[in-house]
């Protein structure tokens, strides 16, 4: 069961919060010349032994989704960043369906027990799930029943996981939390935009993948397809403009949207890293854990840079700021 006292739960983060990348380790890792020395000094900063890196990293986000439930004393808030599991379970169970696949592998880190979301899937029966994910299962069967859209499938989902977050939200005070997920709302439908235009798929086509929840309104983003230089004018009075704004530079002169992503991303550090040493308080636990899936994340972009043997210069796109900036 969860723990009932804020001040349990940052005890807990003191100690786990050791684990966390710093800036001298991150610029270790990447000085790493192959996959076998990054193993090593994976390994020689915590992160255990495994026979590749991918497995590393996912048994530290495992271990770190587990530590949140187990300390957490505010599941719904917390389940706000754990939700994303679920989604991307529902994902991998409506496309192996469509393709009569059996026993695909998938994510213990939801909300939802693993078994739960077969069953439901397994017998279209969706009593047990979230409305928001009932709607969207519900209108892909509508949409799909002649073929499966993978994309559509996504965008129908990953617009039930704002919508699911938007509901828990609402019983959630800490507004930092809040302009998390307003800010993760909006980089994913400014990203979906500026991938349309790259497809060559027009303003509608971008409007469906758009998710709910952020502080741009669609009607402002769905122009960007036709007009990307419209970015910066659009988020510029956000919050968060002096990190979206770094990401569409590099952008603009032809660099890929990781760079904005990963911009966003420092967004959100900045806004968790400010309440690491709260004594009472639900924000360093969830700062802890944005962190380590930030760690993660940057770690097998480092893998795949490694593997492709990219120019030390071109880190800089991807590799997320340290929440931990020495040790």
């Amino acid at each position: 069961m969860p723990q009932i006292s804020h001040a349990y739960a940052v005890a807990r983060v003191r100690t786990a919060q050791k684990a966390l990348l710093s800036r001298a380790a991150l610029e270790r890792l990447m000085a790493c010349e192959s996959g076998g020395v990054l193993l090593r000094a994976l390994n020689e900063l915590g992160w255990g032994e495994a026979g590749d890196v991918d497995a590393l990293a996912q048994r530290a986000l495992n271990e770190a989704c587990a530590f949140v439930r187990a300390v957490t004393p505010d599941a719904n808030a917390t389940d706000c960043f754990l939700a994303k599991y679920d989604v991307l379970n529902l994902k991998t169970l409506v496309k192996a369906r469509a393709l009569r696949m059996e026993d695909v592998p998938l994510s213990p880190n939801g909300t939802l027990s693993v078994q739960v979301l077969r069953t439901a899937l397994e017998g279209e029966k969706y009593e047990a799930l979230p409305e928001a994910y009932r709607a969207a299962l519900e209108e892909i069967a509508r949409e799909c029943a002649l073929a499966m859209d993978p994309l559509l499938c996504d965008a129908l989902l990953d617009r039930a996981l704002f919508r699911e977050i938007a509901r828990r939200l609402t019983s959630v005070r800490e507004k930092e939390i809040h302009a998390c997920f307003a800010a993760r709302a909006d980089s994913a439908n400014v990203r979906s935009a500026l991938r349309a235009r790259s497809l060559g798929r027009d303003a509608a086509f971008a409007s469906r993948l758009f998710v709910p929840g952020g502080l741009l309104p669609p009607s402002e983003l769905a122009p960007l397809v036709e007009a990307p230089e419209r970015a910066k004018a659009l988020v510029k009075d956000m919050p968060y403009a002096p990190f979206a704004l770094r990401g569409l530079a590099i952008y603009e002169k032809g660099g890929s949207l990781a760079a904005f992503e990963k911009q966003m991303d420092d967004y959100e550090t900045s806004l968790m890293r400010a309440h690491r040493y709260e004594p009472v308080s639900l924000l360093p636990l969830v700062g802890y854990f944005v962190a380590r899936e930030h760690d993660v994340a940057t770690v097998r972009l480092i893998a795949a840079a490694v593997s492709a043997r990219f120019a030390p210069e071109r880190y800089a796109d991807f590799v997320r700021e340290p929440y931990v900036l020495r040790g």
